[in-house]
């Protein structure tokens, strides 16, 4: 029941989230990771809202590695919009980050909603190293073509981190290689939590 309402919630603020930003960006929104990390998530509500209803309750297991991927993006998204791009803006920084117009659905609501599904609610996915990998894969490849981008001045960002020409190389190796290695940890943490919990 409860994985019913957490999936229905995410599904809907996901919609929502995702209608707003393309109204505010337009077809621009498409490099955002959160944008794609929300499209994701709301994916991913609908597929398991699908497994219960249509798979006699029992979500199939591709259901629920898809589930823990959109999951561990927007995980992601929440911990680089609170450790970094709201200390970054100074003064209410988290206010605006956290709570302003859509930013309280791609940033907060969502990212929550998907984190308790997962942890409390969803079906139980066995720990599999498989499944860690795949679930990291999405940024990986976000990360390669975005600096690939930036490297080639057809981007410039979007996030201040990639921003390969206003900082030292170095930086965007430090960068790169610490958001891509917490974010496998995250992957690693939330199947384990799972784990315990369900």
């Amino acid at each position: 029941m409860w994985s019913i309402i957490c999936n229905v919630g995410l599904l809907f603020f996901g919609i929502l989230g995702c209608v707003l930003e393309l109204k505010v960006h337009k077809v621009a929104v498409l490099k955002y990771y959160t944008f794609q990390s929300n499209v994701l998530g709301t994916i991913a509500a609908a597929l398991m809202l699908y497994g219960i209803y249509i798979g006699r309750g029992i979500p199939t297991t591709g259901i629920l590695v898809f589930k823990l991927l959109a999951t561990s993006c927007l995980t992601l998204t929440f911990v680089v919009v609170v450790t970094v791009l709201a200390p970054m803006m100074g003064e209410g920084g988290y206010k605006f980050q956290l709570l302003a117009g859509n930013l309280k659905f791609q940033h907060l609501l969502c990212p929550v909603i998907a984190i308790a599904s997962f942890v409390l609610c969803d079906y139980k996915l066995d720990f599999d190293i498989r499944w860690i990998i795949i679930a990291w894969l999405p940024t990986v490849i976000y990360a390669a073509v975005t600096i690939t981008l930036n490297i080639l001045r057809k981007l410039e960002g979007p996030y201040p981190f990639l921003e390969v020409y206003k900082q030292p190389w170095w930086a965007s190796v430090l960068w790169c290689f610490g958001i891509l290695t917490a974010q496998f940890i995250m992957v690693t943490v939330l199947l384990y939590l799972q784990g315990i919990i369900l």
